[in-house]
């Protein structure tokens, strides 16, 4: 399955890269599936420093995230069809209870990004950074 970006293509399940304004990419496994999406990064131990999970939904929308069995903490990142980021959270931490918070995006998101935490301070990545994903 491909999908479109302002880029070009997303290829789905394989390996694409999200480049953001400073010159930084991370390699991003991209997921569309329901079921994908709702596993996540569940249950990895971790992810190397260049790489991240891309969330394709289609249609934008309010997204919701939530931490529940991860074992390493995030930078959730949701981005508009534009390829805009319109939200981030910072260093969302893992958990492993049934009472875990929800990170619920504010603005319509088309896309969201999860990469290690604190990637967004040390690449200066802010709401209104724009993202470019390619093969």
């Amino acid at each position: 399955m491909l999908l479109f970006s302002a880029a070009g293509c997303i290829t789905v399940g394989e390996y694409n890269h999200a480049c953001f304004e400073d010159g930084s990419c991370v390699k991003v496994e991209v997921v569309t599936e329901p079921d994908d999406v709702a596993l996540g990064l569940m249950y990895r131990e971790d992810i190397p420093e260049d790489r991240g999970m891309l969330f394709s939904f289609p249609d934008e929308g309010y997204q919701n995230f939530w931490m529940k069995n991860m074992r390493f903490p995030l930078d959730i990142i949701w981005i508009n069809k534009n390829n805009e980021v319109v939200q981030i959270e910072e260093n969302a931490m893992p958990c492993d209870t049934d009472a875990c918070p929800t990170y619920s995006s504010k603005e319509k998101a088309a896309y969201v990004l999860e990469v290690n935490a604190n990637y967004t301070i040390e690449h200066n990545i802010t709401v209104g950074s724009k993202i470019r994903i390619t093969e």
